[in-house]
């Protein structure tokens, strides 16, 4: 998602973003409420292929969930996607430093990252679960 411009005030901060037009992945077909399997086969590769490119990169997300994935045109096979909301996000090498060990949705974090000890015990896998959770609702 690209930012254009930060206005800043005495009371708030505006940030200019750009406009994706098809908005939440999953909103997409919600009259039906799910995808069928054709219509799905787009969209999931474009994911995968995006958390593969990420975590190349050594980059973990930490919150993937339906919200952080949109849509940039309303028309479309779906594959045309944006992942936002990388304010979880860690580079890999940095991990051992994160202060918030436990972070995301609960409903798509994977069980290791419900862990209570003071070390981190996930890396980018749990992106792939929560991927995996949204293929499933879809």
């Amino acid at each position: 998602m690209k930012l254009y411009e930060i206005y800043e005030t005495l009371n708030s901060v505006y940030f200019i973003m750009e406009y994706l037009k098809g908005g939440e992945l999953l909103k997409k077909n919600e009259p039906y409420g799910f995808y069928n399997e054709n219509d799905a086969v787009a969209p999931l590769r474009s994911i995968l292929e995006s958390l593969d490119h990420m975590h190349s990169s050594g980059v973990i997300h930490r919150d993937i969930k339906p919200e952080n994935i949109l849509l940039t045109a309303k028309d479309g096979d779906g594959s045309d996607i944006k992942i936002i909301d990388f304010g979880f996000a860690l580079q890999k090498e940095n991990m051992h430093e994160c202060k918030i060990k436990q972070c995301g949705t609960p409903g798509y974090m994977a069980p290791e990252m419900f862990s209570k000890g003071d070390e981190i015990d996930y890396d980018e896998r749990c992106d792939i679960f929560s991927a995996g959770i949204i293929f499933y609702k879809m």
